[in-house]
């Protein structure tokens, strides 16, 4: 999946100024290593649990979601020391 490009994409995307607020405000007060953490274990107890892996749309939700970790990991990578 990581491997996968992003064809609808291929030009630079800008963020509106409300956008790019709302970005900043979720990071700041949504730490990425706890949302990141937490999302990962309730995605495992969804699929260990509730019988999900037969779902069809489960494909699209895995590489979605292997998109948004990457993005949470980068955010926590990039962590500004206070």
């Amino acid at each position: 999946m990581a491997g996968k490009k992003h064809s609808k994409l291929n030009m630079a995307f800008a963020l509106s100024p409300t956008l790019r607020e709302e970005f900043l405000r979720f990071i700041e007060y949504h730490p990425a290593s706890r949302f990141s953490k937490n999302l990962r274990n309730m995605l495992l107890a969804f699929l260990q649990f509730d019988g999900a892996i037969e779902a069809g749309y489960l494909n699209d939700l895995l590489y979605d979601l292997e998109g948004l970790f990457a993005l949470l990991d980068v955010i926590e990578a990039e962590k500004k020391p206070e």
